[in-house]
């Protein structure tokens, strides 16, 4: 059998580093990256069914809006939820005074934030 390359996000710009993350409820594959097509480092993701094809926007979601400049730092991580989604995790360098934080946001299953899209702090 033929291997099917599958265009995950095709839109200008860096997306790196991939982390794919399996969801049990499809069962599909959900990969998010760091992405900075809007002259921003945002995180995205895109869901992939079974069958291999893209579920949500063609060049992925913006997940979580950072709204900063490129190269403030950010390392995208990510865990599976149960059937409600993907928890997303990652460090983020936004606040200068506190250094290096956690932040994490919930998508759901069609690709809708549950949380505000900058994501909530983790102490």
């Amino acid at each position: 059998m033929a291997r099917q390359r599958i265009t995950v996000s095709g839109a200008a710009g860096n997306q790196v580093p991939p982390v794919g993350l399996y969801e049990h409820q499809g069962p599909s594959l959900i990969v998010g990256w760091e992405d900075a097509r809007n002259e921003a480092t945002d995180v995205f993701a895109q869901r992939i069914d079974p069958s291999g094809v893209v579920a949500w926007t063609p060049d992925g979601r913006a997940d979580i809006d950072r709204g900063q400049p490129t190269g403030q730092g950010l390392d995208a991580a990510g865990h599976v939820g149960s059937r409600a989604g993907v928890v997303r995790v990652w460090d983020d360098d936004r606040n200068m005074a506190t250094g290096t934080d956690i932040y994490a946001a919930k998508v759901g299953l069609n690709g809708v934030l549950s949380v505000s899209p900058q994501g909530f702090s983790i102490e």
